[in-house]
């Protein structure tokens, strides 16, 4: 049994979808298509999604470094620090990008100082939505990901285990395998990682 103000919040929950998916029509151009109503959802939880979505759709774009400016943190250049400076500065650029959401992947290749400065040339400069991380978010940037030769090689020398070794030769016969090599550096236990809170 639903009482009067129960009525109302589910008339305005499904006032609210209604009016959520005539936006994302909208802003589509017409090319947007939407599942059967509720499917699997609660009316509360379809509301949030597409409000995502719409916050998705309609977000203008900023960088990673912008962002980062954005909190204070403005990282130094590459040149202006000592192998010592760089091997601090290189672990608070970890940590301030992770707090944005941001999550590094596969640096164990690379010194400090080249991870620092891929950082900086790259990774900051990279192209992101200006919305408000949050605890449910996460992305990811790779570092052996990029589909460069030097990127495959690097991926296949110091990641691919035996069987994706194989599986590479398969697919790239004329592609050069090279030898497994152990990994220079050891920082992949200590990065931070996604963690997100309990349903």
């Amino acid at each position: 049994m639903t009482t009067p103000s129960g009525d109302r919040k589910q008339r305005a929950l499904r006032q609210r979808i209604v009016q959520l998916r005539n936006k994302l029509y909208e802003i589509s151009g017409g090319d947007c298509e939407f599942g059967p109503a509720g499917k699997g959802l609660t009316p509360e939880l379809e509301v949030a999604f597409l409000e995502q979505i719409l916050a998705f759709e309609t977000a203008s774009r900023t960088t990673w470094g912008d962002q980062l400016r954005e909190t204070g943190y403005d990282p130094p250049k590459p040149d202006s620090l000592s192998d010592e400076e760089v091997g601090r500065e290189v672990w608070q650029l970890i940590r301030k990008l992770s707090e944005l959401r941001l999550f590094i992947d596969h640096t164990d290749h690379l010194s400090d100082r080249e991870l620092y400065e891929w950082l900086y040339h790259g990774a900051l400069s990279e192209e992101t939505l200006d919305v408000p991380a949050d605890a449910d978010s996460a992305c990811h940037l790779d570092a052996v990901d990029a589909g460069s030769h030097e990127d495959n090689q690097n991926w296949l020398r110091y990641y691919a285990d035996e069987g994706e070794r194989r599986e590479w030769a398969r697919e790239y016969p004329d592609e050069p395998i090279p030898p497994h090599e152990p990994l220079p550096y050891q920082r992949g236990h200590l990065m931070p990682k996604p963690s997100f809170p309990p349903n």
